[in-house]
């Protein structure tokens, strides 16, 4: 499920659902194996959007952090190559303003590096909250 809340506006996108039949269950667990889940929130509670997005979903192990977030929100940003790599400047329409950043969070942590440098190889929880922006 993944939810947006903008300015008051609530907006519920809901995964697809599939009723398997009867035996069919072991085959779906043994086709999740490869797989890791992400859990992705993103709170701006800096600027007045009020952009709150939850989503929780299962990628293959080894998918690359910024791919997954691509599929789950829309997004912009600036790759700076090598090292540097990518720096999120718009999440869900909600730009950074001047003098502030979308800081990522790593599973409670605030990350040293950006969203290009992770890939998914265990559960992960990701965060972005706007930073440095004035209240």
């Amino acid at each position: 499920m993944i939810a947006f809340r903008r300015a008051g506006l609530v907006l519920t996108v809901l995964g697809a659902l599939a009723l398997l039949p009867a035996g069919v269950g072991a085959f779906a667990a043994s086709a999740d194996e490869g797989k890791v889940e992400l859990t992705l929130t993103v709170r701006d509670e800096a600027t007045g959007s009020e952009l709150r997005v939850e989503s929780v979903r299962r990628f293959d192990r080894g998918t690359e952090a910024f791919e997954a977030m691509k599929q789950l929100v829309p997004l912009k940003s600036r790759d700076f190559g090598g090292d540097l790599g990518v720096l999120v400047t718009e999440i869900c329409g909600v730009k950074a303003p001047r003098g502030a950043f979308w800081q990522l969070l790593v599973n409670g942590n605030v990350s040293q590096r950006g969203i290009s440098s992770y890939t998914l190889d265990a559960d992960t929880t990701l965060a972005w909250r706007m930073e440095g922006a004035a209240r």
